[in-house]
């Protein structure tokens, strides 16, 4: 499927990543879409709906459905853009609810096919093409396999009570986000396939070094003395949270550029295999990196740093004045870093296809603080960075970050076996 027109699977990604930045109120109706986890969800439900609608018209082998088998009518293969058309708008209509993003997702649609409609095409071909698309994007979202988990504390006996204890070195979390790791993935076996070994014992050496690592390295007075300095920039740059398409998006941000790359010159398909792979790359390491956090509920530096003497370990030592840089601790439990799993498996699959030494430039979000989109050259040292900036901005101890990452490596690679993904 040659590129003649603006491609839906590239737009549909870039409104989906500017809805998901602009909700920034708590009073938004559309607060829940709002998390990480529940992030990572949209961005793989989008890209499976337009894969699975576009494969469903034939033509191309490598787009067989996967996910939704719909009956498709008699339809020519050259409709599937209008396929991709009505389930990116499907889609996101049945998640966001905000009159006003509701009208940016039908604006967008109708731009999109009359711009791919152009003077010959046939009216009733391309509505049956559009409904189609419609179609599969509600049977997906009628799916009760990748609908948001119900909490179930009853079954959740390893989840801290409700209040939490807060004990030393396990803190209770909400365990509204811990229900993402019963989802269930779109490519892995199981959510817990890929689980990380433990963190650190409290009262060892490797314990204290890394506690000495964050301490000296994100703090907040630290970082804002060097607020110019790389680890600063980088750390702001990574930081995800309010007002931006949260961690996992920034893997599809980076994702879109590459496949938009005029120069790359992507069919449509192509550019489906990429967007699609990398979404349920990120989905699957959300709840691979899930199933751990809710397993060992281990504390985040700020609570380990302020009750440092309470830990058991001779070379730590309480500062309860110590705020990390990122400006709250985070949400969920440290063990093991969310962002090193997604930038694992998103750098593994992308690396795959096009290569490590990749240069593209991204301008995640205003969020940021940062003038001006950031210059990448390779992917491997993208990932790195973003690793350490866990550390930079003092929400992680560094082997969190470490098995992360290889998770998330392992979770790229099973992607890359499982959908055939030939490097382009």
């Amino acid at each position: 499927m040659k590129m003649m027109n603006a491609s839906p699977v590239i737009e549909w990604n870039r409104l989906v990543i500017d809805l998901m930045q602009s909700i920034t109120q708590p009073s938004d109706v559309d607060l829940p879409r709002r998390n990480t986890s529940e992030a990572a969800r949209v961005y793989a439900l989008l890209n499976v709906a337009m894969h699975d609608a576009m494969g469903g018209l034939g033509g191309d082998p490598a787009l067989e459905p996967r996910w939704v088998v719909q009956p498709a009518p008699g339809l020519s293969a050259d409709l599937a853009p209008f396929a991709a058309i009505g389930a990116g708008c499907q889609l996101l209509e049945g998640l966001f609810s905000l009159p006003q993003r509701e009208q940016q997702i039908r604006d967008l649609m109708r731009n999109l096919r009359d711009e791919h409609a152009g003077a010959s095409g046939v009216i009733a071909d391309i509505t049956a093409a559009l409904d189609y698309g419609k179609d599969v994007a509600s049977a997906l979202l009628a799916d009760q396999r990748y609908a948001i988990p119900t909490n179930d504390p009853v079954e959740d006996l390893h989840l801290p009570a409700n209040p939490p204890p807060e004990g030393i070195g396990r803190l209770g979390f909400a365990p509204g986000a811990a229900r993402y790791r019963r989802l269930t993935p779109f490519v892995l076996a199981r959510g817990d396939w890929f689980h990380a070994p433990p963190p650190q014992e409290l009262a060892g050496f490797g314990y204290a070094r890394e506690w000495h690592e964050v301490y000296a390295q994100g703090s907040l007075a630290l970082r804002e003395a060097a607020a110019d300095s790389f680890e600063s920039r980088m750390a702001r740059l990574w930081r995800g949270g309010v007002g931006t398409s949260q961690e996992t998006g920034f893997w599809m941000e980076i994702a879109r550029v590459i496949s938009a790359d005029p120069a790359r010159a992507l069919t449509l398909s192509e550019q489906t295999r990429v967007m699609t792979a990398i979404a349920v790359a990120n989905c699957d390491a959300m709840i691979t990196s899930w199933s751990s956090k809710w397993t060992y509920t281990f504390w985040r530096p700020q609570d380990a740093i302020r009750r440092g003497d309470e830990d058991g370990n001779a070379a730590t030592f309480g500062d309860p004045a110590w705020a990390p840089y990122n400006g709250s601790q985070g949400a969920s439990p440290e063990h093991t870093s969310g962002t090193a799993t997604f930038a694992g498996a998103c750098s593994t699959v992308l690396a795959h296809l096009f290569g490590d030494a990749v240069s593209f430039e991204v301008d995640f979000q205003s969020a940021t603080g940062l003038i001006g989109p950031q210059t990448f050259d390779h992917l491997a040292l993208t990932a790195d960075i973003a690793v350490r900036t866990r550390v930079w901005n003092g929400i992680y101890f560094a082997s969190a970050g470490e098995a992360g990452l290889l998770a998330g490596r392992l979770v790229g690679r099973r992607i890359i076996d499982a959908m055939a993904l030939m490097p382009m």
